[in-house]
């Protein structure tokens, strides 16, 4: 039983990592396209003038 417990434990351990990897991984990739955003938009205001 104990074994079991420590293999459900690690499942719920391996789950969360993969959960905080997601979110790390969105907030650099939300990140990214702000910059894009910010480095694009003042060529997109001189194309329009």
């Amino acid at each position: 039983k104990r074994y079991f417990l420590d293999f459900t434990f690690d499942i719920k351990i391996n789950i969360m990592s993969k959960l905080l990897l997601l979110c790390l991984a969105s907030v650099l990739f939300a990140q990214l396209s702000a910059v894009n955003a910010i480095n694009y938009r003042p060529i997109y205001k001189e194309q329009d003038e």
